[in-house]
């Protein structure tokens, strides 16, 4: 959704908030489904090689400071089940906010450096499909 700023943003917003809301429960069953559809260890693999070659692009065995079962660690307890939903939650929270310990080359042998947080995000919603 896109609001124009000038003399109707108000109405502009509150139009696209109803719209909103009529896809609320479509969002909710879909999130249930995430929550509750279990994953297989090979397909938690493929979901995170994917996110790195989104991330860091088609070479990023290469680029990628980190490696797939880096950004599959879970953080909290609630986050180690093994769902479709714990997976996305775990793999989109470590390479967005980074913080996962990773060993640079040419770091001057000062062991693990923090991987860094993503600045930007470019809006592409092709993870989802779309």
């Amino acid at each position: 959704m896109r609001v124009r700023h000038g003399r109707h943003v108000v109405d502009s917003i509150l139009e696209h908030s109803v719209e909103l809301v009529g896809h609320l429960p479509r969002i909710a069953e879909r999130v249930e489904a995430f929550r509750t559809t279990p994953i297989r260890r090979g397909e938690e693999q493929d979901f995170a090689q994917q996110a790195l070659a989104l991330r860091y692009g088609e070479d990023w065995q290469r680029l990628s400071p980190v490696d797939p079962d880096s950004i599959l660690e879970a953080q909290r307890v609630e986050d180690a089940e093994g769902t479709i939903w714990s997976v996305f939650s775990r793999v989109q929270e470590n390479l967005l906010k980074g913080g996962l310990r990773v060993d640079l080359e040419g770091g001057g042998g000062h062991g693990p450096e923090p991987s860094a947080a993503l600045a930007r995000t470019c809006g592409s919603t092709a993870v989802f499909g779309t």
